[in-house]
C-alpha cells in the first residue's frame, strides 16, 4: 500500500479576491478535483491538481472552468 504525500499546491491561473496567490496543502492524487476554500470572481472554485512543478518548489493547480456558450 502506498503512503499518500502532503504536496502544497498554487494555482497557476487565478488570484482569490483579495489579489492573493491561492497556496494550499492536499494529500490528493494528481489528477483528482478539490473544492477551494478561497473566493474567487465571488465563488468557491474547485481545481484540478497537477504533478507539475512551479519555482518555490510549489506543485501546480487550475481552476476548473465552466463554460456556456448560447
Amino acid at each position: 500500500m502506498a503512503l499518500s504525500t502532503t504536496r502544497t499546491y498554487m494555482v497557476s491561473n487565478a488570484t482569490a479576491d483579495s489579489g492573493r496567490r491561492i497556496v494550499f496543502s492536499s494529500a490528493a492524487a494528481a489528477g483528482d478535483v478539490v473544492q477551494l476554500d478561497v473566493v474567487v470572481n465571488g465563488r468557491r472554485p474547485r481545481a484540478v491538481l497537477t504533478g507539475d512543478r512551479l519555482y518555490g518548489g510549489f506543485f501546480a493547480a487550475e481552476i476548473e472552468g465552466v463554460f456556456l456558450y448560447l
